[in-house]
């Protein structure tokens, strides 16, 4: 096989559909790409489609459907990635089997949150026992969510035993690698096959197991006095909630970003309480918005990431939708669902803040 011959156009003829890969080459790229991360996975000169969501998970969406420079540049740093690994002189031997629990949204975006509760939900039930890899610069809220999930599972020994840290821009080459196959890209249905309705079940299903995930591992460990008295100065017990893209947070995007006065003004005219997630411990943010009463957010990542932590007592969820957020909103809007729990979910479309 002349390797030399694989691009963009004929890379799945250089691929291979496995899930459990022994003696498998991997890496992870140095450099984001938009908001994911080039992960690759490769056996005997082939890349292992199950290693990368673009390839496995994203592919019928986006491979040779859409004309557009990001997506080729996708696919072009798979390639590149490719020729990387398999000219590399160095590499560091991991002599261990272990389920990858590293996607290629793993830098963040809601994206990488249900790729990790996908996955994690496959481990619980089929691979505790067996170690995982993580990458060791994932968004902190995703490591957040792992470290305190394996404290619980692993409480008898020392569960960081358990964990295999990978760097950037090393090839590995490790002795078994299981791939769980990432099923949902979001807590929604693609936009692009909204109407079809065993895809609505198996999201609706997917937030179930989520919450079940939330229910038996996180709840149960919160403490809602502590976080409300003295995480975000709060005396009462259910509080209005809100979290907004700001020029005062940590932002992997740059659409539709309020400038922190208007999110002052809100929280001062609706009594509401804003909460900037990368302040906190992902725990936290959970247990803050478990016991909120209503939750006032945008429809972007702070949306899509943050609603499937609230608990019962929350009554209404208000997503904002801003001039930048609409081009998502006229695509997605029959994958929005109107109900969480006992939440009734409003989508508002406004110019700013106010």
């Amino acid at each position: 096989m002349n390797t030399l011959l694989i691009n963009r156009f004929n890379i799945f003829d250089y691929s291979i559909d496995e899930q459990n890969v022994k003696d498998c080459l991997y890496i992870i790229g140095e450099h984001n790409n938009g908001n994911s991360k080039t992960v690759l996975g490769i056996k005997d000169n082939k890349i292992i489609l199950n290693s990368n969501e673009w390839l496995y998970l994203l592919n019928k969406m986006y491979y040779n459907t859409f004309p557009w420079v990001w997506i080729y540049e996708k696919y072009q740093d798979i390639v590149d990635k490719y020729q990387d690994v398999i000219h590399r002189n160095n590499i560091v031997e991991i002599n261990e089997s272990v389920v990858s629990l590293i996607t290629s949204f793993c830098i963040g975006t809601a994206h990488g949150y249900s790729g990790l509760f996908c996955i994690l939900s496959d481990y619980l039930k089929n691979h505790i026992g067996k170690k995982i890899i993580l990458y060791k610069n994932s968004q902190k809220g995703i490591l957040d969510i792992v470290y305190h999930i394996f404290k619980i599972v692993y409480y008898k020994e020392d569960f960081q035993k358990y964990i295999i840290i990978l760097d950037h821009n090393i090839v590995y080459n490790i002795k078994e690698i299981i791939f769980i196959k990432n099923k949902h890209h979001s807590y929604f249905n693609p936009a692009t096959i909204s109407n079809d309705h065993v895809l609505h079940k198996k999201s609706a299903d997917f937030r179930e197991e989520v919450t079940n995930i939330l229910s038996t591992y996180i709840y149960p460990t919160l403490n809602i006095k502590l976080y409300y008295t003295n995480l975000i100065n709060c005396n009462f017990i259910e509080p209005h909630i809100c979290i907004f893209k700001s020029t005062n947070t940590q932002n992997l995007t740059n659409n539709s970003i309020i400038p922190f006065s208007n999110i002052q003004h809100f929280c001062s005219k609706y009594d509401a309480i804003f909460v900037n997630p990368s302040d906190y411990n992902e725990i936290d943010v959970i247990g803050i918005l478990f016991n909120c009463r209503k939750f006032s957010t945008m429809l972007n990542n702070c949306f899509h990431k943050n609603f499937i932590y609230i608990g019962n007592n929350c009554t209404e969820i208000d997503v904002y939708i801003f001039p930048g957020c609409m081009s998502e909103y006229i695509s997605s809007k029959k994958s929005l669902i109107t109900n969480f729990k006992n939440a009734k979910i409003n989508y508002i479309i406004q110019d700013k803040l106010e």
